[in-house]
């Protein structure tokens, strides 16, 4: 997924106490769900579940409001938002973040922030 950052913000993960960091970012590519892309999608705002809102301000992501990222994670559906959680996220110079490695969430146990 590829677009620029338009707005962060921040939602309570469903099921859980857990507040997220999010990105809205405005992309025109397809999001594939379940392996099937929806071909007819427009340019949009998609919003993007970075991770627990003090792991990310704490370890940072070098994406400000304007910024060409990229995106790599997977369509879910979160208290009835369609959202991306993502997997890595760069910034378009270079700078990428690793927050998902292993099926496993890089903020959860020891890994810590992992640069790709």
């Amino acid at each position: 997924l590829k677009g620029t950052a338009k707005l962060f913000g921040s939602m309570t993960f469903p099921g859980t106490d857990t507040k997220v960091k999010t990105v809205t970012v405005l992309t025109t590519d397809v999001v594939k769900r379940d392996s099937k892309a929806d071909q007819n999608k427009p340019a949009s705002n998609r919003t993007i579940v970075l991770g627990p809102v003090d792991w990310v301000d704490t370890h940072g992501t070098n994406i400000t409001v304007g910024s060409a990222i990229t995106v790599d994670g997977r369509a879910v559906t979160a208290s009835g938002n369609d959202v991306v959680m993502a997997n890595w996220v760069a910034n378009g110079k270079g700078d990428q973040m690793v927050l998902w490695r292993d099926n496993r969430p890089t903020w959860h146990g020891s890994y810590g922030p992992v640069k790709r």
